[in-house]
């Protein structure tokens, strides 16, 4: 019998995973269009609006996983995969705090307001600080790396664990009825 994540955390994780496959092909598009034009603002508003989602999302998830432990490893995972995984998702889970923020930080310091859809302004907190906003510009960018690099590992890790061990890892992080159906 898998030992599964609660179906909050399976809810948590999947629907994250769904803003970050937003997220992605939203930047990619604000990057390669014309700055300052209305196509450029619609995009960039639907980023930083995705952006906050996961940033709340992930808090929600963080205070969860304190009241809700994640499940035990499967029997015969070596410490030195266990302590990868956990590596991996912890970065995860930091670089969905730290994008989101040095975002924030990196559009009020240069002074832009965040207004999510336009149904609210967020706080100027940095407003028109401008060396702090291209500090900020400078980590968000640099971070989408790491944020890529740790994808790749923790999708290469599924697939290890779905194609090599076959030991249900990927289980897990799926309702019984997904697996009973196979």
């Amino acid at each position: 019998m898998t030992i599964r994540y609660s179906p909050v955390q399976q809810t948590l994780h999947w629907v994250t995973v769904l803003l970050m496959v937003a997220i992605l092909p939203v930047a990619w598009v604000v990057v390669s269009v014309k700055e300052d034009t209305a196509p450029f603002y619609f995009f960039l508003d639907i980023h930083k609006t995705l952006g906050l989602a996961i940033l709340a999302l992930t808090l929600v998830r963080i205070a969860w996983r304190l009241v809700d432990r994640p499940p035990r490893h499967p029997w015969g995972m070596s410490r030195w995969n266990v302590a990868l995984a956990a590596g991996v998702v912890t970065g995860l889970l930091l670089a969905m705090i730290v994008m989101p923020v040095t975002g924030y930080v990196w559009t009020t310091g240069h002074g832009y307001d965040v207004e999510p859809f336009g149904l609210m302004r967020l706080p100027r907190l940095f407003w028109k600080d401008r060396a702090l906003g291209d500090l900020a510009k400078t980590v968000h960018q640099t971070s989408q790396w790491v944020v890529y690099g740790l994808i790749g590992l923790h999708l290469a890790g599924v697939s290890y664990h779905l194609i090599v061990r076959r030991d249900g890892l990927l289980g897990r992080m799926l309702p019984p009825q997904a697996l009973d159906a196979g």
